[in-house]
C-alpha cells in the first residue's frame, strides 16, 4: 500500500486538496519496511524526487521520525 501511495501523490491534480491530505497522512502509517522509512525521511528533507513539492505536516515529519527509530542501520545521528 505504501509504494501505491507513494505513486499515487504526485498524480493526483492540486485541485484534490482534501485527497492530497488524507493520503499524505496515510503514508507514514504504511511505512512498514525500512526503505520505506527511508523514504519518508528523505520527503522531509524535501529530498525525494517523487514527493518534490508536496510539503510535509507537523504531524507527518513527526511520525517519519518516529519511524527512523525503528530502522535497524540507521544510527541516531
Amino acid at each position: 500500500m505504501f509504494k501505491y501511495i507513494y505513486e499515487l501523490l504526485p498524480k493526483l491534480p492540486k485541485e484534490q486538496h482534501n485527497r492530497l491530505t488524507i493520503l499524505q497522512s496515510k503514508l507514514p502509517s504504511f511505512a512498514k519496511r525500512d526503505e520505506d522509512k527511508k523514504i519518508l525521511l528523505k520527503w522531509r528533507k524535501n529530498e525525494d524526487e517523487n514527493l518534490k513539492g508536496i510539503q510535509m505536516t507537523i504531524g507527518q515529519k513527526w511520525s517519519a521520525v518516529v519511524k527512523a527509530f525503528t530502522i535497524r542501520d540507521l544510527s541516531v545521528e
